[in-house]
């Protein structure tokens, strides 16, 4: 698992790790040193302001950086066919990855269709906000993290 997450050229980890490393730098927060160790904790990482204040959208973007399995899915496909992928191409299924999940997000915010189970709005808008909007920032101006 260290290997794959950390040392497989074929899995494409190190452009996974700098996608990330660029979506969170948007942030303005320090990126924590990731390890398999981190990989596997990832719900206990909290994201934190300079008075040491959780910021629970952060967080959320932070688990959901890390805990993305591109790495695992790609060294799986090599594995089994042989198919060797491209960084444009590893860059492409990451990036689709995080836009389903910003639309996955937004869907399942709808109180709407979920009522009292759907996830939290303000949290959601914390999450996937730029590190310079706020969340007081109207809907149609909201300025969305499209990593």
């Amino acid at each position: 698992m260290s290997h794959i997450l950390q040392e497989c050229v074929i899995s494409g980890q190190e452009t996974i790790w700098e996608l990330a490393k660029a979506a969170w730098a948007v942030t303005g927060l320090e990126w924590p040193c990731v390890t398999v160790e981190t990989v596997w904790g990832v719900g206990l990482l909290k994201a934190k302001d300079d008075e040491g204040k959780v910021l629970k959208g952060r967080t959320r973007l932070l688990q959901i950086l890390i805990s993305e399995h591109l790495a695992w899915c790609i060294r799986c496909e090599h594995r089994i066919t042989s198919k060797s992928h491209t960084r444009r191409e590893i860059e492409n299924r990451w990036r689709a990855a995080m836009s389903k999940r910003l639309r996955i997000d937004w869907a399942l915010a709808n109180k709407q269709a979920y009522g009292k189970k759907a996830l939290n709005y303000r949290v959601i808008k914390a999450t996937w906000l730029r590190k310079y909007d706020t969340v007081s920032v109207s809907e149609r101006q909201c300025n969305l993290c499209l990593i």
